[in-house]
């Protein structure tokens, strides 16, 4: 009796009139692929944003902020990371292939 009455609480939800996403816009209209998607009322094409310059697109980069030296050297401090995370990788497999051998002889 007790699951009964936890599945009838779960199957009675209020509606406390708070709209999560309003759908009241969207039309169906067919892909490229032959499927149909939902997209609003308007045409997207014709609403597209004008091209906003370089520098306000993607203000974390920076052009040329680096001498040859420092990126030489953020290059190689790369690599470092990169190559010690791959040595941890071949220690561990060299472990475990030595564990392995050891138990089976």
């Amino acid at each position: 009796m007790a699951m009964d009455d936890k599945r009838k609480q779960l199957n009675e939800q209020e509606d406390d009139g708070r709209t999560i996403a309003d759908m009241s816009n969207l039309a169906p209209h067919r892909n490229w692929l032959g499927g149909w998607t939902a997209s609003t009322g308007s045409d997207r094409r014709r609403e597209q944003p004008s091209p906003q310059p370089q520098q306000q697109r993607r203000p974390w980069e920076q052009p040329d902020t680096f001498t040859g030296s420092q990126r030489f050297w953020a290059v190689m401090g790369a690599l470092k990371a990169s190559l010690l995370i791959g040595l941890v990788y071949v220690v561990g497999l060299g472990l475990l292939g030595w564990l392995l051998i050891s138990l089976w002889s």
